[in-house]
């Protein structure tokens, strides 16, 4: 049992060294005010953040202090938390954008998540080989914005991933949203007016649920849960500060 625990502490202490060395690997480089630049200025405690909420940290510790609206406010770009059940907020900022509308957002850790609008497209080194997802965008009110009551009872969603071979396999979710009711959600000191909105998604497969608290009149989600992958679970995604074109 001592070889087997030491053998694992050690490997969290191996992971803990990566980490840090990632975030120093950014912050030593790139001119002022690239995306390299915004992502050093998260800090270690963003690193330190994402270690402890995606499962790579180091020996238990006590949890960093979350980011305060001031420091977000600070940061000059777009900014997500992203938590794995009741961990610490890990921060991903706006890397690259393209035409299509698809945004990848990085964190200290070159760890990754990509979007379109609210769409959870794919992400790299989370666990899950996530590597794209499909939809109808007439359809789909994440990818495609538009009020909740414009919402339909029906969306197809289709997940792409790699296998332990690297081979691709997709899952087709049918997916039902249902609006629970109006409530207020607070999101780094900010309080928001949203309706909430929980979606059952089915395939032969498996039944996933996902979670939306959506500004009423606009449709945009302020903060979602989504299912990432079968091996990492869902995400919790709060939205610090909106991307903007």
């Amino acid at each position: 049992m001592s070889g087997r625990g030491g053998s694992k502490r050690a490997a969290r202490r191996s992971s803990l060294a990566a980490l840090a060395a990632g975030a120093m690997l950014l912050a030593g480089c790139g001119p002022q005010g690239s995306s390299t630049e915004l992502l050093s200025r998260l800090g270690q405690t963003a690193a330190d953040a994402l270690g402890d909420s995606l499962g790579l940290g180091g020996e238990p510790a006590a949890p960093p202090a979350p980011l305060t609206r001031a420091q977000i406010n600070a940061i000059e770009g777009a900014l997500l938390g992203v938590r794995v059940d009741d961990s610490p907020m890990a921060y991903f900022i706006a890397v690259a954008a393209k035409p299509d509308g698809t945004v990848t957002y990085y964190n200290p850790t070159k760890q990754s998540l990509t979007f379109k609008g609210g769409a959870l497209l794919s992400g790299h080194a989370l666990g899950d080989q996530r590597i794209g997802y499909r939809s109808d965008p007439q359809e789909d009110f994440l990818a495609a914005q538009r009020p909740v009551r414009e919402w339909p009872g029906q969306v197809t969603r289709v997940m792409r991933f790699l296998d332990g071979l690297g081979e691709p396999f997709a899952r087709t979710f049918l997916c039902a949203p249902r609006a629970i009711g109006p409530t207020q959600i607070e999101i780094a000191e900010v309080t928001f007016e949203v309706i909430e909105v929980e979606e059952t998604c089915r395939s032969p497969y498996r039944t996933i649920a996902n979670r939306y608290w959506a500004d009423e009149e606009t449709g945009f989600v302020w903060k979602s849960v989504q299912w990432f992958g079968p091996e990492r679970g869902s995400l919790e995604i709060s939205i610090l500060t909106p991307f903007a074109r």
